[in-house]
C-alpha cells in the first residue's frame, strides 16, 4: 500500500479541519449541557417566555451564570483566533450590527410601550432582537460576498 505524502499546506489544512470540527462539537456539548440543565431544574410552571419566571437555588444559578458566560463570550471571543480574517471582518460586522439594533431598538421600543402601541420590552425580546439582527445581517453579508 501506498503511503500519501503530505505537503506543509495540506497538513495544516487537515490540522485547521480537525481542531474546528472539535470546536464545533464542543460548543454543541457546552450547549447540550447549558440546555439540560435548564430542562432538568424547570419545575414545570416555567414557559420559554417568562424566563424571569426561573428561581434556582444558588449554587446552580452560579454554574448557569458561568456557562453562559462562557458559552456567550468567551467561545465567541476564541473564535474569533480560529477562523481567518475575513470571516472575522463579517461576524465583527454582524456583531456591531447587532449592538446598534439594541441601542437603537430598545429606546424606540420602550417609547412605543409607553404609547401603549406594543408591550413592554423584555429581556428575550432584545436578546431576539440582537440575534435576530446579528443572524439576518451575517447571513446577507457572506451572501454578498
Amino acid at each position: 500500500m501506498k503511503v500519501e505524502q503530505l505537503g506543509p499546506g495540506e497538513r495544516i489544512a487537515r490540522r485547521n479541519r480537525r481542531r474546528m470540527y472539535v470546536f464545533i462539537v464542543a460548543c454543541g456539548v457546552l450547549g447540550g449541557v447549558l440546555g439540560g440543565a435548564l430542562a432538568a431544574l424547570d419545575t414545570g410552571n416555567v414557559d420559554a417566555f417568562s424566563p424571569a419566571a426561573i428561581r434556582l437555588a444558588p449554587l446552580p444559578a452560579l454554574l448557569l451564570a458561568i456557562g453562559f458566560l462562557i458559552a456567550l463570550i468567551a467561545v465567541p471571543i476564541y473564535a474569533f483566533t480560529i477562523i481567518d480574517e475575513v470571516k472575522v471582518r463579517l461576524n465583527l460586522q454582524a456583531m456591531t450590527a447587532a449592538c446598534l439594533a439594541v441601542t437603537g431598538g430598545y429606546p424606540a421600543w420602550q417609547s412605543l410601550a409607553a404609547g401603549g402601541w406594543v408591550p413592554q420590552p423584555s429581556g428575550w425580546g432584545v436578546f431576539l432582537l440582537a440575534y435576530a439582527t446579528m443572524a439576518i445581517v451575517g447571513i446577507a453579508l457572506k451572501l454578498r460576498g
